[in-house]
């Protein structure tokens, strides 16, 4: 079974070393340690991730996959279950400052002039809380606050620094700022409802609004150039409800359909830095809902501009449904009779811009390039696999039962720009996030056939058996900067001559370091050669033995492990 994950691993090289890929990966690594929310600092590319129940949260270097602690909120050592601090959300601001939303048992880190210097009771147990953290890692205010809104991307940062957080109220709370709901929905028998919140850089509180209607929830706030977006879910309304619906909106109207109690209708709405509403809109004829993804929080929604685009699934209980497809769209046909994927553009004034039906799709973030940057699940059950893959692919083929699959949409029609699968012969998910110049993917994997792992170039291996199948969890960082068959940037490696005869050169402008090793792999998996590099600038290989084709050399060691093939003569 090794040699058939090897022979996969060697295909999946050779295909990628003869055909230039878009993105290569830095690294891959499995059984990191449980992270649950995780954030990159744009400048660095670096990601900043929280560990343990006790609010740590590290720095992970893109290079090599080494952390280091940035912060971690105050408590004794050993620190007592009352110390807990359970991390919800983080963003950077404009300033690299860290903005943290969350909740703690413990009561006593409020800082000075905080909106609350006191816990405020929630409806479950802790205490929610936002603070800032400095660029350099020190703690700039903490405040505790109203009960944080579970299972949604609940924390927004504006242009100006300004903070957004969405937080759930007693329905009979009446706001004290003026605000476009300044109560609940009393006759809603959900008590505690939605209401989104801003704080100016300092932590103070700007304006508060109530946001819910019959049973509604809001899973997405980002804030764009102009505005602040609401993406969620209306699932109490009727057909005649138009609480989430402006007078000449795309859908002023919810379907109001329910199925075997199933139902929803998802809402879009723009308010300005004010807290006023400039329009909103549903969005689905039958069932729609925001996409969920195995991180647990929604990332169904992205903005370019002032422009939103949005993700939504489609449940259709009568057929056929209405095609909603535009006429530029990707994919203008629905992919299923019963539940679809779509991508859709909303401009800043509330017009539809296009709609496309998607293969997959359960994160949407936003390219360097204000591209369309879209994760999700492929299972090889469906047909033209290869059709879904460009030719600068990191991965061309699927993998085994389900792979994750990450693709390219233009920001502006939606056309496909890059498809890859990413998996191997389990069943595989997870959610990637965006840097300047590529992106971290984070996942899982069940049922694979072995413990070792395309996932972890290190010689990392999944836990489990033969008879039950081997699982784990992964993270890799993939680049877009450029690697030939011959250099690579990152250690400035050169083999040379290449093709060769009888000698092949292996050269670095320093001294390869301990612990490296080289090894030499025909296509069909068998391995050849291997002996240790010495600590010299240069070290010699001898081929004249091998039989002419083409062969991959596999350099790996301390922080290392990267292949490339040479052709024999």
């Amino acid at each position: 079974m090794k040699k058939i994950t090897l022979i996969l691993f060697l295909f999946l090289a050779i295909n990628n070393l003869f055909s230039q890929s878009l993105y290569n990966r830095e690294w891959g690594k499995v059984n990191l340690g449980p992270s649950r929310v995780f954030e990159v600092k744009h400048s660095t590319e670096e990601l900043f991730i929280d560990e343990t129940y006790f609010g740590y949260i590290y720095i992970h270097n893109k290079i090599n996959s080494t952390k280091t602690l940035f912060y971690k909120f105050p408590h004794p050592n050993p620190p007592l279950s009352k110390h807990a601090v359970r991390i919800e959300n983080m963003k950077f601001d404009n300033n690299e400052n860290l903005i943290v939303y969350g909740r703690t048992h413990n009561a006593d880190l409020a800082t000075a002039g905080a909106y609350s210097k006191t816990p405020i009771t929630t409806q479950f147990s802790g205490f929610s809380f936002i603070a800032k953290i400095s660029r350099s890692g020190q703690l700039l205010w903490f405040t505790y606050f109203h009960d944080l809104a579970q299972n949604a991307s609940s924390l927004a940062i504006d242009k100006n620094n300004n903070i957004y957080v969405l937080s759930r109220r007693d329905k009979n709370d009446v706001l004290s700022t003026n605000s476009f709901q300044s109560t609940g929905d009393l006759l809603s028998n959900i008590n505690y409802q939605e209401v989104i919140s801003k704080l100016d850089t300092n932590g103070k509180h700007v304006w508060s609004t109530f946001y819910f209607k019959d049973d509604s929830n809001i899973r997405n706030i980002i804030a764009s150039d102009n505005g602040l977006y609401v993406y969620g879910e209306h699932l109490g309304g009727n057909g005649s409800s138009n609480y989430f619906g402006t007078i000449g909106s795309y859908q002023e109207y919810s379907s109001g359909l329910k199925s075997n109690g199933n139902s929803g209708t998802t809402f879009i709405t723009k308010f300005n830095f004010n807290g006023s509403r400039i329009w909103s809109s549903y969005f689905g004829e039958q069932i729609s809902k925001c996409p969920m993804n195995n991180s647990s929080f929604p990332y169904s929604m992205t903005v370019i501009g002032d422009d939103a685009y949005i993700l939504t699934d489609l449940i259709n209980i009568s057929t056929p449904a209405k095609n909603i497809a535009t006429n530029n769209a990707y994919l203008t046909t629905p992919i299923s009779t019963f539940k679809n994927t779509t991508l859709t553009k909303f401009t800043s004034d509330g017009k539809r811009s296009f709609t496309t039906y998607l293969h997959s799709g359960r994160v949407i973030q936003k390219t360097n390039g204000n591209d369309l940057f879209i994760t999700g699940e492929i299972e090889n059950t469906i047909p033209n696999l290869n059709s879904l893959t460009t030719q600068n692919a990191y991965q061309k083929q699927h993998g085994g039962k389900s792979d994750i699959y990450t693709y390219i949409l233009s920001g502006n029609d939606s056309a496909l720009k890059y498809g890859s699968f990413y998996g191997g012969d389990g069943v595989d998910s997870g959610v990637a996030v965006t840097t300047t110049n590529g992106y971290y993917i984070f996942g899982s994997s069940f049922g694979n056939s072995s413990a070792s792992t395309l996932f972890d170039n290190s010689g990392g291996m999944f836990y489990g058996s033969t008879s039950a199948g081997f699982n784990g969890a992964f993270m890799a960082y993939f680049t877009t900067k450029p690697l030939s068959s011959n250099e690579f940037s990152k250690f400035n490696v050169n083999i040379y001559p290449n093709p060769t005869v009888d000698i092949l050169n292996i050269q670095r402008s320093e001294i390869f370091p301990n612990n490296t090793s080289a090894t030499v792999y025909g296509v069909n998996g068998k391995r050849v050669l291997n002996f240790s590099l010495q600590n010299s600038t240069l070290n010699t290989l001898d081929v004249s033995n091998l039989t002419s084709g083409v062969y991959i050399l596999q350099i790996s060691g301390d922080n290392v492990n990267q292949t490339f093939k040479f052709i024999k003569k």
